[in-house]
């Protein structure tokens, strides 16, 4: 128990952490000193300029290895050890099983050798356990606990591996090199993995490093160099022999001269293992051996800045020399490149016309034409800078009666002097609209820019260099997404997209400028067709983006790379079916973890290392959307106040860009609003409360953004019961509508104002006090949007349907009786069950409610089933979505005298209540109470 509780409160912020010590304090006294101790020793090492075994490698340490003693069939925690697997310099490895019959489970268990323990120290080896728990990662073997058995031997349960080591699996000739190295590619990503969440491995080595039998790399023992601190002089000696069981071959210089280890020092400990499989066993020192040579000497660089500048660059290389290219650390000649690129890359067809005559001749051929290639590239040249004197005379003021011309002008000239142009290649031409329609970009001149990026475009069938093309395609693109004008990417840009070069890798085109083309244009597509844009476009979208960082990641830019890992995070998660109010809504549990969750996981991570770029090159915009992003990916995922941190670092990077009394901040409140409903009702109101008082600040320049905040507050309202708040709100809504001034009463608040007034019907079961004006003006607004066209938005149309407007005429003509009015357009409002996730779960809900309104007539007995939702792990725990519907049955199910199907639905609400945690004068409080005193009453008039 005590390695749960101290992995939990490790995680938490300093605030959560302390609420969280106080409970532990009062359900486990027993253990809360103790773990004190642990969480004080845990912030001393952090900080502590901390000794690594790197560092002292001159003693003996046989002594202690060989002293160990078999402890087969010891019980230690809940397992039997069963067999001696291996002992090394830190303690002995064992296979046990399970033995406390709950199931049947294989691990692997490592006793710390007992002259150690001294220095590992009593409570680092639960610390260092949970810090290794939180590496979630195939190829990395997993922690699942530790501590100190009741005999006193330190221990730590691991995952247990049937496989061998690396170099014994790499000796198996029946792996060609090819497959070695995607090997040592997977376990490239794997230290990836741990560097991103900020781990270093510091002995990374082949009998840490093991292949199963399915031919999975796994990599053991992270993070247990944290443990040893040396931090008393009378365990130096033990801790001295230790370190010297370690293997120093594969420490860096950095390490053995006592540095503390980090992301280069791996990297060193990656080639080195490099090396001994690949280059060292290698006998064959043929021209492609040099390039494996290359890599490893990168890797292994006695300066740490001259290495690999992450594992994923060192990964990259390794993947050029498998798909045949020429690895970036090898300086290779022309010559070597075009000869690797024909021979490797292309034999047969290097074999098919490699006759003297055909190269001869080819030879000479090409000369000539290199010649010639030479000669109009000369000729091109020296036109554009004729062409560009021409521009720069055009500004003389003595040429222009002292007029002085403006940038704009400038750009209008070359436009002019380029369009009487026949001199210039299509090649040149385009060259030149771009540089001029970036330049009109950037004064601001975006028509001017939109129509020369398109004739870019349009000529991309005449360029030799297609890039040019797909340049001007992607800025276009850009300026859509930035001015709405997602329904314009197809048409404009198609040509675009029939005319790629493709690659080897399918759906992957052959250049990189073409690739960062084609994820641009699947994200603006994303946003034109938003709910309807097909699954498999999503999924192409993502293997395109994780293609691009395998394949082109070294030729892209700082800013490309951080575009590219932040879209395939978005990517990932949009992969997930979009719900009520988040993705994992409506998604049972097992699907949300087989499905889902890995998605999100690898969302996280991406997204991270885009931050991590984005904060590099100091982009605050950037950094603020991806903390605001991964905020989300972590609440999704459970995790909520790992989520909490970045949304809140989100609010400080947005208000230290803004200002805090910005306008902009109220989007930012609403959010926070909405992702904290679940797991922090209370805060969503506080932060929804926030947007209202901003808004009213800024009320008299938009005025909408009242509305659209205090609709946010409305749902926070219900969120926490505050129903009679939640009343006064709306009222204050309405009545604000009304005062509008009929140019600020658009489509959007026409929407937001007819909707808010059904879910006050819904939820109150009753009209606002001026239901009768606000229905005339809903009516009068709505006449002038809804039209047969198209311009009609969809959202009108799904809300402002005949039902509806009949529903309108009931309220306004008898609102005493909104039950019946509600019964009426309830039993109209879906005719088929739809399909669509989000469409089923308003229908079912809109059953929910019809039934419950018709339960409360006698004569209406209610005889079929339910409708039965499906919820999410986090939704059976915290939705008031469940809360409602739970209500709703239960009292159908009262009225319908099922009282023990009643009494279990109560029991459901009353666990739900207490999980959110909510003020106790709250309203859903109310109803539970109220429904337990009918039940007891109706069972008792019964009886």
């Amino acid at each position: 128990m005590l390695y749960e509780i101290f992995v939990k409160a490790i995680s938490l912020s300093k605030d959560e952490q302390k609420n969280y010590l106080a409970e532990i304090k009062q359900a486990h006294p027993e253990l809360f000193d103790e773990l004190l101790i642990m969480i004080k020793d845990d912030e001393t090492s952090k900080g502590m300029n901390t000794q690594y075994w790197s560092s002292l490698m001159a003693n003996e340490s046989s002594g202690i290895i060989n002293s160990v003693q078999d402890l087969s069939g010891l019980v230690i925690s809940s397992f039997k050890l069963t067999e001696l697997i291996d002992k090394g310099g830190m303690g002995s490895v064992y296979k046990a099983q399970r033995c406390d019959e709950q199931f049947e489970q294989t691990v692997a268990i490592k006793i710390i050798h007992s002259e150690l323990e001294q220095v590992i120290g009593e409570h680092a080896l639960i610390r260092e356990a949970g810090f290794m728990a939180k590496l979630t990662h195939p190829n990395i073997g997993k922690v699942f606990d530790a501590g100190v058995s009741d005999d006193g031997h330190h221990f730590i349960v691991m995952e247990y591996i049937d496989g061998c080591s690396v170099t014994e699996k790499f000796e198996d000739k029946t792996l060609n090199q090819t497959a070695k190295l995607k090997l040592f590619c997977d376990l490239c990503d794997a230290v990836n993995h741990a560097h991103q969440m900020q781990v270093i491995h510091a002995d990374l080595k082949p009998a840490n490093i093991l292949v199963t039998q399915d031919n999975q790399i796994k990599i053991l023992d992270f993070g247990i160099a944290r443990m040893f601190n040396s931090r008393s002089g009378d365990s130096a000696a033990a801790y001295t022999s230790y370190l010297n069981a370690m293997t120093a071959s594969f420490a860096s210089p950095e390490l053995l001269s006592g540095d503390k280890p980090s992301m280069y020092s791996d990297i060193y400990a990656l080639g080195k293992i490099f090396s001994a499989i690949f280059t060292q066993q290698n006998t064959k020192k043929t021209d492609c051996y040099g390039e494996l040579e290359a890599i490893t000497k990168k890797a292994t660089a006695e300066i740490p800045t001259e290495r690999y500048a992450s594992v994923l660059e060192l990964k990259n290389d390794i993947t050029l020399y498998i798909n045949k290219k020429v690895v970036k650390a090898f300086p290779a000649s022309n010559l070597y490149k075009a000869k690797k690129f024909v021979f490797k890359r292309h034999p047969i067809t290097t074999f098919l016309v490699a006759t003297l005559l055909i190269s001869i001749t080819t030879l000479t051929t090409n000369l000539f034409i290199q010649q010639q290639s030479l000669k109009q590239a000369k000729e091109q040249s020296d036109l554009m800078v004729n062409k560009f004197s021409q521009l720069l005379e055009s500004a003389d003021l003595k040429k222009n009666n002292g007029k002085e011309l403006l940038a704009s002008d400038i750009l209008d000239n070359a436009k002019a002097m380029l369009k009487e142009d026949r001199t210039l290649t299509p090649d040149s031409i385009a060259t030149i609209k771009l540089t001029l329609a970036n330049s009109y970009e950037s004064l601001g001149k975006i028509d001017e820019s939109k129509v020369l990026f398109l004739e870019v475009i349009k000529s991309v069938q005449q360029l030799k260099n297609k890039d040019i093309a797909y340049q001007a395609g992607d800025k276009l693109i850009q300026l859509y997404l930035y001015s709405n004008q997602f329904g314009l990417i197809q048409p404009n840009t198609e040509i675009l997209t029939n005319n790629f070069d493709y690659s080897d890798i399918k759906d992957l085109p052959a250049t990189p400028q073409q690739a960062i083309f084609y994820h641009r244009y699947l994200n603006g597509m994303k946003y034109h067709l938003y709910q309807s844009m097909p699954s498999d476009m999503g999924k192409q979208h993502v293997e395109l983006l994780r293609n691009i960082r395998k394949i082109y990641w070294s030729e892209l830019t700082e800013e490309e790379k951080a575009n590219v890992v932040g879209s395939l995070g978005g990517a990932l998660e949009n992969q997930i079916p979009i719900g009520i109010e988040f993705n994992f809504e409506q998604t049972d549990a097992e699907t949300f973890d087989t499905e889902y969750k890995p998605l999100i996981e690898e969302a996280s991570i991406a997204l991270q290392e885009s931050l991590n770029i984005y904060t590099k090159l100091d982009n605050q915009i950037e950094i603020l959307k991806k903390q605001l992003v991964i905020g989300r990916t972590y609440i999704e995922q459970d995790r909520f106040s790992l989520g909490k941190t970045f949304m809140e670092k989100a609010l400080v990077t947005h208000q230290k860009i803004v200002g805090e009394s910005h306008p902009n901040n109220i989007q930012l409140y609403r959010m926070m609003a909405g992702f904290y409903s679940y797991d922090a009702p209370e805060l969503s109101l506080e932060y929804a409360q926030l947007g209202v008082d901003l808004a009213e600040n800024h009320a008299e320049v938009n005025p909408n953004l009242r509305l659209n905040s205090m609709e946010v507050q409305l749902f926070a309202l219900y969120n926490t019961g505050q129903h009679d708040n939640y009343e006064k709100v709306a009222n204050q809504l309405f009545s604000y509508y009304l005062a509008l001034p009929e140019k600020n009463r658009n489509q959007n608040a026409l929407i937001l104002v007819a909707k808010s007034l059904n879910d006050y019907v819904s939820t109150l079961n009753s009209t606002p006090n001026n239901i009768q004006a606000l229905i005339t003006q809903i009516q009068l607004d709505s006449g002038k949007y809804l039209t047969n066209d198209e311009s009609t938005p969809e959202r009108m149309k799904e809300l402002f349907t005949p039902m509806f407007a009949t529903f309108l005429v009931e309220l306004s003509l008898n609102n005493d009786d909104v039950k019946q009015a509600r019964v009426k357009y309830l039993s109209s409002r879906f005719v088929e069950q739809p399909k669509d996730k989000r469409a089923l779960y308003f229908y079912k809900k809109a059953h929910i409610d019809l039934t419950w309104l018709r339960s409360f007539n006698v004569a209406d007995n209610i005889s079929k089933p339910l409708q039965k939702f499906t919820w999410g792990s986090k939704e059976l725990r915290q939705s008031v979505n469940r809360l409602d519907v739970l209500l709703k049955k239960t009292e159908i199910n009262i009225n319908n005298s099922k009282f023990n199907v009643a009494r279990q639905l109560l029991d459901e609400v009353e666990t739900l209540l207490n999980n959110r945690n909510l003020k106790s004068n709250n309203n859903w409080s109310a109803s539970l109470h109220r429904l337990e005193e009918k039940l007891a009453k109706k069972s008792k008039n019964r009886v």
